[in-house]
């Protein structure tokens, strides 16, 4: 628990403790989508199997800290509740990176319920564009779900991909979010119209560049 802090709040406290608050314009914090989950869960004693209610609890914290150091000092803050990423090929969290590195290498993947709950998934060059127009434009501080406002079915994507079942080890039973789809309403009335990197065609072409390569 002790090194949990030390990666999560501990940082966040040490650089206000230490920065000159002159030399501070803008303070973008990446949280995660995961805090909402907290809300379902307020009041359960579940047990939390994968730990996501600390991870959760952990990100609301540092909000908050964010929040609060940000309106005493009359500082612009940007929090960014960030969704299911990909992108990055050497990612081993993000599971589109896992499902395709699955079909390359012939290996298994974990399938929890069958694939039945439905996510956002948003590429990392998206996320940067993003970040760059909050950092370079007059945006309204606030709070703003960071992701493409559209939800992909799982199984559907492990059918896109097309992975033998002998390679697929199902975990059932297990609670999670159903539906987690970001809401980009108040994000996309600050930034524009955005164009997001389409999710099925990024995986289409990489499997058809690994087809050809073999």
């Amino acid at each position: 628990y002790d090194e949990f802090k030390k990666l999560s709040i501990q940082p966040i406290l040490d650089l206000f403790k230490n920065i000159n608050v002159k030399k501070i314009n803008k303070i973008i914090y990446t949280s995660s989508s995961s805090v909402y989950g907290l809300i379902e869960n307020l009041n359960s004693e579940t047990k939390d199997k994968f730990n996501r209610e600390l991870y959760s609890s952990f990100k609301l914290a540092c909000e908050k800290i964010i929040i609060n150091f940000a309106n005493k000092n009359n500082k612009k803050y940007y929090i960014l509740r960030l969704f299911n990423t990909y992108g990055n090929k050497n990612d081993h969290f993000s599971f589109i990176e896992k499902l395709l590195r699955a079909k390359k290498n012939k290996t298994n993947i974990f399938l929890i319920n069958n694939g039945s709950s439905i996510r956002d998934f948003i590429h990392l060059n998206d996320i940067a564009k993003i970040y760059n127009q909050i950092l370079k434009k007059n945006i309204k501080k606030g709070i703003y779900d960071l992701g493409t406002g559209k939800g992909t079915l799982i199984k559907d994507i492990v059918e896109l991909v097309n992975i033998n079942n002998n390679k697929i080890t199902k975990i059932n039973q297990i609670e999670e979010i159903q539906n987690s789809v970001a809401d980009i309403n108040s994000l996309i009335n600050q930034i524009g119209n955005f164009k997001f990197v389409d999710l099925n065609s990024y995986v289409k072409k990489n499997i058809k560049n690994y087809n050809k390569i073999k």
